[in-house]
């Protein structure tokens, strides 16, 4: 496995590019099984690049300064045929692309875009903003021992925007696990 890890961070190529990119990360193929990943500009949030096997192996893990990376390249010619994942962590978004290897050539279909919670709070209240795309949410809030405090579930919504007043908590840290379509996100909570 070290093997492969080696065999796949030494073939990887990363090129900078003087280019304006598009508002959104966004991957392109070439003939030759690279993948080119343009980035937001907009920003100068870092940049996550993971990519994964069909059974969730990091095959490569990068973090980048948006800023600096307005275009990488990723060689993957060398990796077996088979169904990848290629996620892009962002400031607010995780923009997922399903990558399909043949013998002879790359295919990236299935873009997924979703947002991480914004939270804030003030002294009696938890605040959220998601922005769901009719997608499935569920909010837990969880107490020092890990037991649910508070639980919703949310079906279908365009967004969230909600504040959840906390007074009535015992002092104390607390969890906020955010689940949004298979991804997890968790805020603390902090009750004084």
């Amino acid at each position: 496995m070290k093997n492969t890890l080696l065999l796949i961070s030494t073939l990887i190529l990363a090129i900078g590019s003087l280019f304006a990119s598009e508002m959104k990360p966004n991957v392109t193929t070439t003939t030759d099984k690279t993948i080119t990943v343009n980035f937001d500009q907009t920003t100068n949030a870092p940049v996550d690049v993971i990519l994964k096997d069909a059974a969730g192996f990091r095959l490569l893990e990068e973090s980048l300064n948006s800023q600096d990376a307005q275009r990488r390249k990723y060689n993957l010619k060398n990796l077996p045929a088979g169904n990848y994942t290629l996620e892009i962590h962002e400031d607010f978004r995780i923009t997922t692309e399903s990558i399909s290897i043949d013998n002879n050539t790359i295919e990236v279909t299935n873009e997924e875009v979703t947002f991480k919670p914004v939270c804030s709070q003030t002294q009696d209240h938890w605040n959220i903003n998601l922005l769901l795309l009719k997608k499935d949410a569920d909010i837990t809030i969880y107490n020092a021992d890990d037991k649910p405090v508070y639980t919703a579930k949310f079906r279908g919504e365009q967004n969230i925007s909600k504040s959840y007043d906390i007074s009535n908590l015992e002092i104390g840290n607390y969890k906020a696990v955010i689940q949004v379509d298979g991804k997890s996100f968790s805020e603390p909570v902090f009750v004084r």
